[in-house]
């Protein structure tokens, strides 16, 4: 990611290894560099200093918390309208496409009184 070879992860040459390693379903979300600024900037540069220096970038690649708390942490936040930690109903049918389809779609069938399966 270090393209001008001095030590450091700046937010374009991010920017621009996100680009590469993403696919194209990725990156036509209209909000896909908002919200990847908004990780460098809100979770991987831990010292605002809008660069990742080896520590940080080792953090986020072999990081010392854990990843399964952290992304549902992730989740909450992102959703959570009126920052109660928790997520409604409401704000999860708001944002149908970042959780619903987090779970296969074989699991919504046991809520489809229309659906059948066939052998």
């Amino acid at each position: 990611m270090d393209s001008d070879t001095n030590g450091e992860i700046s937010l374009e040459e991010y920017m621009n290894h996100i680009n590469e390693m993403s696919s194209e379903e990725e990156k036509s979300d209209p909000n896909f560099a908002q919200v990847q600024q908004n990780h460098f900037t809100s979770y991987l540069d831990k010292n605002k200093d809008s660069v990742l220096s080896k520590d940080e970038l080792k953090e986020w690649l072999v990081p010392t918390y854990d990843r399964h708390e952290a992304e549902s942490w992730r989740l909450i936040q992102s959703g959570d309208q009126n920052q109660d930690e928790k997520l409604s109903k409401e704000e999860i049918l708001e944002h149908t496409d970042q959780y619903l389809s987090l779970i296969p779609p074989e699991f919504w069938h046991q809520f489809n009184a229309d659906h059948t399966t066939t052998p």
